[in-house]
């Protein structure tokens, strides 16, 4: 699923002490950064979803589902 999202305008756009974190499905296999590096974009999608909730200050999702993700 391509994204039109532009991540180096959005890299410049967050604050400094804001960090967009990518939490893809687990059978979405897409790297959107496209191995560059960002310092204020992360894809987190092996990380446990119940940990990146518990330390988000927003979630954007079109998962409704979101908080029973039991991804380990």
């Amino acid at each position: 699923m391509p994204t039109q999202l532009d991540w180096k305008t959005l890299n410049t756009d967050l604050l400094d002490d804001e960090l967009f974190i990518i939490n893809k499905h687990p059978v979405m296999k897409e790297d959107y950064l496209k191995g560059k590096l960002y310092d204020k974009l992360r894809d987190y999608s092996t990380e446990p979803t119940s940990e990146l909730l518990a330390a988000a200050d927003v979630v954007i999702t079109d998962y409704s589902s979101i908080i029973f993700d039991t991804r380990s």
